[in-house]
C-alpha cells in the first residue's frame, strides 16, 4: 500500500479519538497477534535494544540465538550508528530499526555498529526472519536475586508466569520484575500472592 494511503488510513483512526481505534501496518497486526496466541516465532531481525544515556545511542540488549542479527555477527553490547545510512539514536527518526526489530519476513536492510569493546565499527546486512523469541526469560543474577522477564502478554503468559515464579520459589531467590512487559502489572499480581516471593515481610510495587 502507498505510503500516502497509509498515512490517510491512519488519520481517519486517529480522528475517532478512540484509544481502542487503531491502523496497524501487516507487519505490525502480524507481531500483535502472534503475541497474543502466544506464538513463539516472531518475524525481526533477532535483537532487542535499550537506550545508552551516555551516548544517546541504541545498544544490543540481547541477540538471540540462531537470529538473523548473530547470523550477521551482531554481539550483545554493540552500539548502533545507523540504519540503511539513517542516523539512529535519541531525538533521531529511528524508523529504520523499528522495521527491522518489528518487520515482514525477507524485508531487511544494512546496519552499522560499534563494538565497545575494541572500538571497531562493523556493517552487515540482516534481513527479517522467523526468529525463535521466548516469552519468558528466567536468570539467577549475584545476591541470589531470580530475574524475571515478561516479553510480552498472550492468553498464556498468567500460566507462564506462575510456573516461572513456582521455579524461583523452589530455589528461595527474590523475584526482579524489571524491564518486563507492563511491570507494575507482574508486581501487583505476585503482590497478590505474596508467598511465591519471600516468606515474611511485604511485596512491594515500586516504579522507577
Amino acid at each position: 500500500m502507498p505510503a500516502p494511503w497509509r498515512a490517510a488510513i491512519g488519520a481517519m483512526a486517529d480522528s475517532l479519538d478512540d484509544n481502542h481505534v487503531a491502523y496497524l501496518e501487516p507487519k505490525v497486526w502480524r507481531n500483535t497477534v502472534s503475541a497474543e496466541l502466544g506464538l513463539e516465532y516472531i518475524p525481526t531481525a533477532g535483537f532487542e535494544v535499550a537506550l545508552d544515556e551516555a551516548t544517546g545511542k541504541y545498544y544490543l540488549y540481547t541477540v538471540f540465538p540462531d537470529s538473523p542479527a548473530e547470523r550477521a555477527g551482531l554481539r550483545a553490547g554493540d552500539l548502533i550508528d545507523s540504519v540503511g545510512g539513517a542516523p539512529i539514536g535519541r531525538e533521531q527518526q529511528n524508523r529504520p530499526l523499528g522495521d527491522l526489530m518489528n518487520g515482514l519476513p525477507g524485508t531487511g536492510n544494512t546496519v552499522q555498529v560499534t563494538r565497545p569493546a575494541t572500538g571497531q565499527t562493523e556493517t552487515v546486512i540482516i534481513t527479517v526472519a522467523e526468529v525463535d523469541v521466548p516469552l519468558i526469560e528466567v536468570a539467577i543474577l549475584p545476591g541470589k536475586v531470580g530475574y524475571l522477564r515478561l516479553r510480552y502478554f498472550s492468553f498464556s503468559s498468567g500460566e507462564a508466569f506462575d510456573r516461572a515464579l513456582a521455579a524461583l520459589q523452589a530455589r528461595d531467590h527474590l523475584a526482579d520484575l524489571r524491564r518486563s512487559a507492563e511491570s507494575g502489572r507482574l508486581v501487583r499480581r505476585a503482590a497478590a500472592h505474596p508467598q511465591p516471593l519471600h516468606t515474611r515481610g511485604t511485596a512491594g510495587d515500586h516504579d522507577r
